[in-house]
């Protein structure tokens, strides 16, 4: 059964409602899953394309009070964009390109895709400056952060061909090859 909206938040938008097996288990707490939740890479965001903005609350009855909020300041798509951390105030701007691809190589099987849009994105710096990621900041995307690095400093995001636990991409598949191989053109595209 779908639960009724909570009073005080605005009528339209996504809100998702986690209700608690057994809110006493230390792993599955609300305060432990609240930690999950914040630790989340904020670049989803951009990943995501159809977020702007991901909050959360912790209630006092639930272990809080405690609120955490990214925001992307940019309208989506442009070549330059900032995400803010609420209420802290932190905010990364990154220069992202994107744009989409037909795959023309056959053999995709029957509900893959046969398109993607291939992400490229670079952090910036308060000057505007090209910076590396941070080390161990995830840079392969398929929507949701994998735990595949590229060996570049820069985040990649594709529709790649994920095994289910998503923590990496196949290297072998065609598909992420060909996908692979517009990373170039969308990296120089940042630097134009």
């Amino acid at each position: 059964a779908l639960a009724a909206r909570p009073a005080g938040l605005p009528a339209d938008g996504t809100l998702l409602v986690l209700p608690l097996r057994d809110p006493a288990d230390p792993k599955r707490s609300p305060r432990a899953l609240y930690a999950k939740a914040v630790a989340l890479d904020a670049v989803v965001l951009l990943t995501l394309r159809r977020l702007e903005a991901i909050e959360l609350e912790l209630t006092a009855a639930a272990g809080g009070p405690a609120r955490h909020a990214i925001r992307e300041l940019a309208a989506p798509g442009e070549a330059r964009t900032t995400l803010r951390q609420e209420p802290e105030g932190w905010q990364r701007a990154y220069a992202v390109r994107d744009g989409e691809h037909l795959y023309e190589g056959g053999g995709r099987d029957p509900g893959r895709p046969d398109r993607t849009r291939v992400m490229v994105g670079v952090r910036l710096d308060e000057a505007g400056t090209p910076r590396p990621l941070d080390d161990g900041a995830p840079t392969i995307y398929s929507y949701l952060p994998t735990a595949e690095h590229s060996g570049l400093r820069v985040f990649v995001q594709g529709h790649f061909d994920v095994p289910v636990d998503r923590e990496r991409i196949a290297p072998e598949a065609d598909w992420n090859r060909w996908l692979l191989s517009h990373v170039p053109a969308q990296l120089a595209r940042v630097a134009a």
